[in-house]
């Protein structure tokens, strides 16, 4: 951390394909059709097909470890302003703004803008869960650095499952099953524990902890284990599915 300070900043230009878009959707298993049904999207409230947020993050998180080679990730808050289309640039920048000498750790603030901004039917109750187990392979993770090559260098080859798989996991849970459809990712913090094996099942579960039904807002724990029920990573996400918080 000797050559670290406080206030360093780092850009990159970045874009997605609608191909990126369909491949991650393929890795992940996260299929909602608002990011891969070109028909479907246009008559959604974007007009066409929207990239995932954890995609995006794909390539925060293998710029953090281009930067800073030897770092080990603890912990992500996500913040998704703004839905994110095929082909647009986007302007990446990461910047150092927190450092703790003792605790040998830092803190990166990350902004994904584009062009005009910065971005990233039953009711719903309290206590609902839902769960998906997934075994990510040795030709998943070479299709996801394929995927992400052109965009971050550094992917870690050492038989563990990337971070932003394990987020994707969440991403196609809280699209497609619960809240389910119609559902705008807002919000996602992860605590990350372990790292997660290839070739290991892995149980992804989001549970509905709070539901305010005037805005809309669904809050849900998320946590992923492993087979032996250790916990690779626990967090929080924010949602917004007007009708299933309603009821309507």
């Amino acid at each position: 951390m000797d050559n670290i300070e406080v206030g360093k900043l780092l850009t990159t230009k970045l874009s997605f394909s609608q191909e990126d878009i369909n491949n991650f959707a393929e890795i992940s298993g996260d299929n909602n059709p608002i990011h891969i049904d070109l028909e479907f999207a246009a008559k959604s409230k974007f007009g066409k097909t929207i990239c995932h947020g954890m995609l995006v993050y794909a390539v925060i998180s293998e710029w953090l470890a281009k930067i800073f080679p030897k770092s080990t990730q603890l912990s992500q808050t996500l913040s998704f302003l703004s839905p994110v289309y095929a082909q647009e640039e986007l302007t990446l920048a990461q910047e150092v703004i927190a450092i703790t000498p003792v605790e040998e750790t830092l803190q990166v603030k990350t902004t994904v803008t584009k062009p005009d901004g910065i971005t990233m039917s039953t009711q719903v109750t309290i206590g609902q869960q839902a769960t998906i187990k997934k075994t990510f392979t040795k030709p998943d993770l070479d299709k996801y650095s394929q995927l992400i090559k052109d965009k971050a260098d550094s992917l870690d080859k050492n038989n563990t499952v990337p971070e932003p798989l394990l987020a994707g996991l969440f991403s196609m849970l809280l699209g497609t099953t619960l809240p389910g459809e119609g559902t705008i990712y807002l919000k996602q913090k992860m605590n990350f524990l372990f790292r997660a094996k290839l070739e290991d099942e892995l149980v992804a579960k989001v549970e509905i902890t709070n539901i305010r039904t005037d805005k809309g807002l669904i809050t849900c724990k998320t946590t992923c284990v492993s087979s032996k029920n250790e916990i690779i990573c626990e967090g929080e996400a924010l949602v917004m599915n007007k009708d299933k918080a309603s009821g309507g």
